[in-house]
């Protein structure tokens, strides 16, 4: 049963979504946030072709046959964020099999109960004449319009005697079967007699606020502690001591058996940061030293390597995010090729020292690769990384020392709104625009075509969760059952919810990638969030652009009046 509690999920909510309602069109890369779809920047990744070049997030590939690059914070592209065909066309065809075979398994057969049974695995309107071996050949109609009704009448016209087995969902806790209590997430049986039987299914679902979507933060490693001898930052293992952002990857090396940091392309400018929170109990941290040994990349050659790049060490605080300090810039690195390899460059030692960087806040030590016209990848030594050490001196700042945070970006606990097999979505009003139509190609389909989709609506809402939610049975005048998931505007019913606009949400990178949601609850300060509203939410299916996952804010007061959106 919960199995296809998930795959109605799927079928009612991420499929539609996918697609223009004509099914004409469709998004390579879906996300339950997205109100622009289109080419945007920066990409994650160098454009090649269509961009079916990638690699797997956390696949460890030859640097000679792929390179991994970090992802955006909803795993969209510059080639395939937009509605249309010319990204992997097979998609377009094959999509419109998804709802006929998902149809095709709304019943299913147990042919070994004693009598044999038919199991309503989803309550969709369907009508079926079932093999002789069960009720000797019997007629079902499920008549319903589910997802859209929330009452399910089911007849059975059996010629002997059979078994209807049908499934509740795990989110119908209050469904009844014939007016008696049915138990979510399992199958009310009925006895179906000679002739013609007839079931009720009240499914009575609530309107269902669901915490724990978005990102699941990243914890923080063991902190480096103060230590009159110096600490040790751990940098050797990749998967644990470092988080790579901008355009660095974690990456095979040249040498067989070790690791490489790459640190993207030219033009950018990305960072590597160490996460392990160094915590000096107040004390400023007077000195560090590490190693590395690098090769650089894009054609630059010894003597030869215009724009070259720069490596940089900085210190951040762990919580504010604030920069205390450049600790260290390098020289131009271009003495070694990776493209006219050779070897890595001899380890390159590092120590500077008559430092005086605040430690009372725990900080974050950090790589920042400025790549210019070209790129560096750091080789990591299997046992010591970069052999980096931190050292403090022995008088103490005026400030007291702030605890250690055990994340260093703490999980969204975003908050998603459902009801029944429904997930619930704000959907901005579209603008759409055709930025490619192949009307050049035989034969002419005219609505196959590259859409734009973008919004000049306020979207970055907080939902005041204490507040409840409102369903609202009521559709909109333009909508019908013949285009159940309309994506022009119209809903066969909404919920109300309380929101403020969170005014620190925003994009990604400056780009049109909408950024992870902020961790909730999200406190409101002073100007930091707007007004009280209340917004209607759609279904998810019924959208092309929208926001799905919400932050939340706690309720501080109720408001006389609202504005509604």
């Amino acid at each position: 049963a919960s199995l296809m509690d998930r795959v109605e999920r799927m079928a009612f909510n991420a499929l539609p979504a996918a697609l223009t309602a004509d099914m004409w069109t469709h998004v390579y890369v879906q996300q339950a946030n997205s109100v622009f779809a289109g080419q945007t920047g920066p990409a994650p990744w160098h454009r090649t072709g269509r961009g079916s070049t990638r690699c797997g997030r956390n696949g460890m590939q030859s640097a000679d046959t792929c390179q991994r690059f970090q992802d955006t914070p909803s795993d969209e592209d510059e080639t395939a964020n937009f509605f249309g065909i010319s990204h992997f066309p097979c998609c377009i065809t094959n999509f419109p099999q998804g709802w006929p075979k998902f149809a095709m398994h709304a019943l299913v057969l147990d042919e070994a109960s004693t009598p044999p049974a038919v199991v309503v695995a989803s309550l969709v309107p369907v009508e079926a004449t079932l093999p002789a071996g069960v009720g000797g050949g019997a007629h079902i109609i499920t008549d319903a319009q589910y997802p859209f009704t929330d009452a399910v009448s089911i007849t059975v016209t059996a010629k002997k005697p059979m078994l209807l087995k049908i499934r509740i969902p795990g989110w119908a806790a209050q469904a009844k079967v014939n007016g008696a209590s049915a138990g979510n997430g399992t199958f009310a049986v009925v006895q179906c007699g000679v002739g013609s039987t007839t079931v009720r299914v009240d499914l009575n679902p609530q309107v269902r606020a669901e915490y724990g979507w978005g990102s699941l933060g990243v914890a923080s490693g063991s902190p480096v502690r103060f230590s009159t001898a110096g600490g040790r930052v751990p940098t050797a293992d990749a998967a644990a001591d470092l988080s790579v952002e901008g355009g660095a990857a974690v990456m095979g090396s040249r040498e067989p058996g070790r690791t490489d940091i790459r640190s993207g392309g030219p033009g950018q400018n990305s960072t590597v940061t160490i996460m392990h929170p160094v915590a000096g109990d107040g004390h400023y941290i007077s000195g560090v030293a590490f190693s590395f040994r690098y090769v650089a990349g894009f054609d630059c050659l010894p003597d030869n390597c215009p724009g070259p790049p720069v490596l940089q060490l900085v210190a951040r605080g762990m919580s504010s995010g604030t920069l205390l300090a450049t600790l260290y810039t390098s020289p131009p690195l271009d003495k070694y090729s990776f493209d006219q390899y050779t070897s890595y460059s001899p380890p390159q030692h590092v120590n500077v020292g008559n430092l005086r960087v605040p430690n009372s806040e725990p900080i974050l030590l950090a790589f920042r690769f400025v790549n210019n016209q070209r790129n560096l990848q750091i080789q990591l030594d299997p046992s010591t990384g970069v052999d980096m050490t931190v050292h403090w001196s022995m008088d103490v700042g005026p400030e007291t020392p702030s605890p250690i945070s055990p994340w260093l970006q703490p999980p969204a606990h975003a908050l998603g709104v459902s009801r029944g097999a429904l997930i619930f979505a704000l959907h901005p009003k579209e603008q759409k625009t055709v930025v490619k139509t192949y009307e050049q190609f035989e034969p002419v389909r005219a609505l196959a075509v590259d859409y734009e989709i973008s919004t000049n609506e306020t979207w970055n809402y907080g939902l005041l969760p204490d507040r409840g939610f409102k369903f609202v049975n009521a559709s909109s005048p333009g909508w019908s059952t013949s285009l159940a998931f309309d994506d022009s505007g119209e809903y066969p019913f909404y919920i109300t919810a309380a929101a403020r606009e969170i005014k620190s949400w925003g994009y990604w990178q400056g780009s049109a990638i909408i950024d992870s949601p902020p961790a909730s609850p999200v406190e409101c300060e002073g100007s930091d969030c707007g007004a009280e509203v209340r917004l209607r939410l759609v279904p998810f299916g019924s959208t092309n652009i929208r926001i799905g996952v919400f932050p939340w804010i706690r309720d501080h007061g109720v408001s006389d009046e609202v504005a509604f959106i």
